[in-house]
């Protein structure tokens, strides 16, 4: 049944740029199900309001942040409200070093979603949006979802719901962004004023229930899915192994660590990437050096759609993420949707995701090149292994991770808000 409600999703920057594109597929179903959805990309700031997303036609996209002041008039109380909330948020957090170390970065960021507050509170009330007619769903338990807990905090919205992934998440893996960041802004303030904190693991749930048991009430689990492909990666051999990575190029990805266990592969391997990032330049210089038995093909932003035909159309061997933090990537999800066996950090929820010995393999996060050396070597040589894992890989995709399933049931659950 369809909801006579309005949907306001928030996003860092979709459907601009090319990050966060696991959310169309989402977005299908919710469009589904909504009258009317409409994105906030909150972190998105650039003048090009051009996209290349195929929206749902009863999607629509806002972006207050092209309005807002370089000077802001705030009145006194504005002023008040923040120093208030920010003595408030020091009291309350268990981190009270780091929160002062980053002060001037935290109160940057509440002052930001203050400022923003003021021009989506106004949206809201020309518009006539309120608790009864919207539903509020911030898709990173980040600097949205401080919005969203301004909005509520001063009774303009009545509830709002928020994904947590990883690093918006796992606080002490914050340093990971920014290593003279050790603290995400202002938690205190979305953990108390947030409805329902959807965790996209179970070990994700599991680590806010343990850390703040008097908002674990508030915690619940969803997987993120991928769309049903009737097609599968195929299983023919040739003497080429073929591994694919799909991801960022920065320091949490960690793509240069596959370079450098490369350089020891005696076998032929085709290594087929998707993705760009701030350490392009120095993974090129790694790849410069690998052998001749060695070839690369790093393909740069891709849209997504352009890497599911990949899969379609090509064989992969192997899958490889190599994070220090992950939730538990959607990246993994469709590889095995393909039926292609991982080899991935035993981190966070992958492992729900990676069984062991079952559809591919988990190294520790803190594995050295030898012992990545020695995986990828024990993959090559036992080709018959990893035929029996594509059955597995595609058979535990679609126990757990199938769009069809978790976007339908998700999407139900935010409708009946």
């Amino acid at each position: 049944m369809i909801s006579d409600k309005t949907l306001f999703l928030l996003t860092k920057t979709y459907p601009f740029g090319h990050g966060e594109q696991y959310i169309t597929s989402e977005l299908t179903f919710l469009a589904k199900l909504f009258k009317k959805v409409i994105i906030y990309p909150n972190d998105y700031y650039s003048e090009n309001m051009i996209h290349d997303k195929l929206l749902p036609i009863n999607v629509k996209v806002l972006n207050f942040n092209q309005i807002l002041p370089s000077f802001s008039k705030n009145k006194l109380r504005d002023y008040l409200y923040i120093i208030k909330h920010s003595y408030s948020e020091f009291f309350k957090t268990d981190d009270k070093e780091n929160f002062f170390k980053n002060f001037k970065w935290n109160l940057l960021n509440f002052w930001t979603q203050y400022q923003i507050s003021i021009y989506f509170s106004k949206y809201l009330k020309d518009n006539n949006y309120n608790s009864h007619n919207a539903v509020f769903y911030s898709y990173w338990f980040h600097k949205s979802a401080i919005l969203m807990a301004i909005l509520k905090d001063k009774k303009q919205i009545n509830e709002f719901v928020s994904r947590a992934h990883s690093v918006d998440l796992y606080h002490q893996d914050w340093g990971i962004i920014n290593e003279k960041i050790k603290v995400p802004p202002f938690k205190m303030l979305k953990l108390e004023n947030v409805s329902k904190i959807i965790c996209v693991s179970a070990h994700g749930a599991n680590y806010l229930k343990n850390k703040y048991p008097q908002y674990a009430a508030k915690v619940m689990t969803q997987y993120l899915g991928v769309v049903n492909s009737s097609e599968q990666s195929s299983n023919m051999h040739d003497d080429v192994f073929r591994i694919m990575t799909c991801s960022g190029i920065d320091t949490n990805k960690r793509v240069h660590k596959l370079a450098e266990a490369l350089v020891e592969i005696k076998y032929k391997v085709e290594w087929i990437h998707f993705g760009t990032g701030s350490l392009i330049n120095q993974l090129q210089d790694v790849v410069n050096y690998l052998p001749e038995n060695i070839s690369v093909d790093i393909k740069g932003a891709t849209p997504n759609a352009d890497i599911h035909n990949y899969y379609k159309r090509n064989r992969i061997d192997l899958f490889v993420n190599l994070s220090i933090v992950e939730g538990l990537p959607v990246s993994i999800m469709e590889a095995m949707s393909y039926g292609i066996p991982i080899l991935a950090t035993e981190v966070y929820g992958t492992p729900e995701a990676v069984v062991d010995q079952k559809n591919g393999f988990l190294i520790s996060v803190n594995f050295s090149i030898s012992s990545l050396i020695d995986k990828i070597n024990y993959c090559i040589e036992n080709k018959s292994l990893l035929n029996e894992m594509r059955i597995y890989s595609r058979e535990l995709f679609l126990e757990k991770y199938s769009a069809e399933k978790n976007y339908s049931q998700f999407a139900n659950y935010l409708s009946s808000l």
